[in-house]
């Protein structure tokens, strides 16, 4: 059975007043040494005794003081101990395990073990890896469910009277318990630190999700020039601010990478070099670890270089009759638009190659006869809505490729002139 504070108290203070305790050596002492006194007093053997009484006097008392401290600091360590187990509970009831007084998250797992460990390499490479940010995969419902717990947070949080439909319930992002939304959100692997990242950088709906403008991108230009030319570090953060219309840190950086960045735009013998031999080393596929050892480019321009030009067994040049019919038999069995897996089953072209081969020749939908009138008219109607976006055009016009369209369209203004 358990024993509380009170009980450790009693049984400490009754074994320091047992019969071999520093009192009944004391008393002991002391009756010897008056009886030893008396009988001897005026003899020098008698104050032989008297010193040799005092000594073990002062000795039984520096033994009982040790006792006494001894009871003290065993004391000491049940109450602390006691007042921790009834301030935390044994068993948290879900993540986070460790919280402040606020239920906000204050470290992980792995903390609390590596600081009660030794700093061998294993446990340094441990704590690193457990601290880095590892961003989850989110599907439909746990999106729903987080809008869903942001509404209620924002209800929670004190907003006045607010509406079912009201705008405030997922503009605000004051004063939310990114905690208590984690635990809500299903299946249950979701910290507060991803949901607040997805919901801030991904969902909020003030990000502008629009296509850049001319106008953004050449701006854009400006800010990350005048910003190189000033710092050693681009903050795209401010980048972003400063850019206003909606954009976040992440739509400036990825188009600048992939459209404006001068050293990124094409790649050199050596960089193709050092990506093969780097593919070899990590395999087809790892190219987060891949980007890293590659100076100035990204994990999708690593994959993408790979798959579309380096990549072993890749051809040029007309399609063969057996190529044609493994991409007819890849888009019957993956659909269109799955490219990527449509050429891995062709193996001898890139993802590229098969959507144009395809959509411009294979697809059985595709016309190939000349356009009618009500071709044309339809076409003008095309334009005048989505302008020169030939791709865009042909996934409305549906039995004409946007080769198709754009060579018609040429046509149409050169009888016009």
């Amino acid at each position: 059975m358990a024993h509380t504070t009170g009980d450790a108290t009693g049984d400490i203070m009754n074994n320091a007043m047992d019969d071999n305790s520093p009192d009944s050596m004391l008393d002991e002492i002391l009756m010897g040494g008056a009886k030893t006194a008396g009988a001897n007093m005026n003899t020098s053997a008698s104050l032989h005794n008297a010193i040799s009484a005092n000594l073990r006097l002062q000795e039984a008392v520096r033994a009982r003081l040790r006792a006494a401290s001894s009871a003290v600091t065993r004391l000491d360590f049940l109450s602390s101990t006691q007042s921790a187990a009834q301030t935390q509970p044994m068993f948290p009831r879900a993540p986070p395990y460790f919280v402040d007084n606020e239920l906000n998250p204050s470290a992980d797992l792995a903390y609390y073990f590596l600081q009660a460990s030794p700093e061998n390499n294993d446990a340094k490479f441990l704590f690193h890896v457990n601290h880095i940010y590892k961003p989850q995969l989110w599907s439909k419902s746990s999106i729903r469910a987080l809008r869903q717990e942001i509404e209620r947070e924002n209800m929670r949080s004190g907003i006045p009277l607010p509406l079912p439909n009201d705008a405030r319930l997922h503009y605000n992002t004051t004063d939310l318990n990114w905690s208590t939304i984690a635990r809500n959100i299903p299946p249950g692997d979701k910290s507060a630190t991803d949901c607040r990242i997805q919901w801030l950088v991904n969902l909020h709906p003030n990000i502008n999700r629009a296509l850049f403008t001319q106008e953004e991108v050449a701006r854009l230009g400006e800010l990350v020039k005048l910003q190189q030319e000033q710092a050693t570090e681009t903050d795209w953060d401010t980048i972003a601010i400063e850019l206003g219309n909606g954009r976040v840190a992440w739509q400036c950086f990825r188009i600048y990478q992939k459209y404006m960045n001068p050293a990124l735009q094409l790649w050199t013998h050596d960089e193709d070099t050092q990506l093969k031999k780097l593919v070899e080393i990590h395999g087809n596929g790892n190219w987060a670890t891949i980007a890293k050892h590659m100076n100035n480019r990204t994990r999708l321009q690593c994959q993408t270089r790979w798959r579309q030009n380096l990549r072993p067994g890749l051809r040029r040049g007309r399609f063969t009759k057996d190529e044609d019919n493994l991409l007819k038999e890849a888009v019957a069995r993956f659909g269109i638009g799955s490219w990527a897996k449509i050429a891995n089953a062709v193996q001898t072209r890139n993802d590229v190659q098969c959507r144009e081969r395809y959509l411009d020749v294979l697809n059985p939908e595709i016309v190939t006869g000349p356009f009618s009138k009500e071709d044309d008219e339809l076409l003008l109607k095309l334009i005048a809505k989505f302008g020169q976006k030939w791709s865009a055009i042909a996934a409305e016009f549906r039995t004409r490729t946007a080769k198709m369209c754009k060579r018609q369209y040429a046509r149409i203004l050169k009888v016009q002139e």
